[in-house]
């Protein structure tokens, strides 16, 4: 059940294969550099065949997203409850190793040393929303948000999480002052009105119901209190190609037109797992009946460091820039609790 070094890093390249055509990153931006002068200098036979290119490379990308996302779907066996989760969690104790963490996940994907992760402008970002209080975090891993971001005092933060593995881990690095629950997003055995701050991040797209985690939310929330949920934006660019880029546009008002990911194979197992892109309207429609309501909706990307050098800091500022927000980044949604 479980999978080679190898073949997570296989797994991860199959992800990114699918989010372009047949030509690559650089030679996309390269044609449409073509594209640009070829239209200035009005070279119409040079249009057509860039054009035409293009237009060839945003079929290949359909149809193989496609397929793939259909293969995807169809993929068995999947993790969807508890049970299923435990099932992993013995795996890993009878072959005597620990359950990966995101630390292990940004090894094999190759990002353990890139800036967005070495700045963890993620987490910064969802900090910047805690005010105080009890934190529950959700899908809480080995709880690296209380040891390593220091969100609040261990005696004030809530791992939740379904791998009693990860649990131990966050107890261990926290001598046993973290509180611990075995639970899930939508069942997260937390007492009502008992926690002031959800965090929930790289954790919402995976969900099998997430209008049933929204709702638990609300149900564990102290009036007033607020949830930041981080997760993948449907809209996101994941070529430079202009007709992928005006499909992304369109996808904003028509969610329809988008090639969007529910299912995925999971990275260390030999199984498949929910994966989902959310959309601004996918996020509202999970809200009724939840007592929650939108203090922000936004996308943005954690790519350029603000801190660092002076393109960095550039690209970060116009990374936040609406439009662009929404075309290269993840959603950050904080919603808030009303009046009990």
């Amino acid at each position: 059940m479980l999978k080679s070094p190898e073949e997570a890093r296989a797994t991860i390249a199959e992800w990114n294969r699918i989010d372009r055509g047949f030509l690559t990153p650089s030679w996309t931006l390269a044609f449409v550099l073509i594209l640009v002068v070829a239209l200035i200098f009005r070279v119409e036979l040079l249009v057509a065949a860039v054009t035409g290119t293009l237009a060839s490379d945003f079929v290949v990308f359909c149809v193989c997203r496609a397929r793939t996302l259909a293969r995807y779907k169809a993929g068995q066996p999947r993790l969807v409850t508890a049970a299923d989760w435990a099932s992993v969690s013995r795996s890993y104790r009878d072959a005597g190793v620990g359950e990966p963490t995101m630390s292990n996940w940004e090894i094999v994907a190759g990002h353990a040393t890139h800036p967005q992760w070495r700045t963890d402008l993620r987490y910064k970002e969802l900090l910047r929303h805690y005010a105080g209080g009890v934190v529950a975090d959700i899908g809480c891993g080995d709880g690296r948000l209380c040891w390593r971001y220091e969100i609040c005092a261990p005696r004030s933060y809530i791992g939740v999480d379904v791998s009693e593995g990860l649990l131990h881990e966050l107890s261990a690095r926290t001598f046993g002052a973290a509180g611990i629950v075995q639970g899930t997003a939508e069942c997260t055995g937390l007492p009502s009105a008992s926690v002031d701050f959800i965090a929930c991040t790289e954790v919402f797209e995976h969900l099998p119901d997430p209008a049933l985690a929204i709702r638990e939310f609300g149900r564990v929330l102290r009036p007033f209190g607020k949830v930041v949920i981080q997760s993948p934006n449907a809209t996101r660019l994941r070529n430079a190609n202009p007709f992928h880029i005006l499909s992304c546009v369109l996808g904003l008002f028509f969610p329809s037109v988008l090639l969007r990911k529910t299912v995925h194979e999971n990275t260390f197992v030999r199984a498949w797992t929910y994966h989902s892109d959310f959309t601004r309207q996918d996020i509202r429609s999970f809200l009724q009946g939840s007592g929650l309501s939108v203090r922000l909706l936004t996308s943005a990307t954690h790519r350029f460091n603000p801190d660092g050098s002076l393109l960095h800091r550039v690209a970060h500022r116009l990374s936040r820039l609406p439009l662009i927000s929404w075309a290269w980044g993840d959603l950050t949604v904080v919603l808030q609790k009303g009046r009990a």
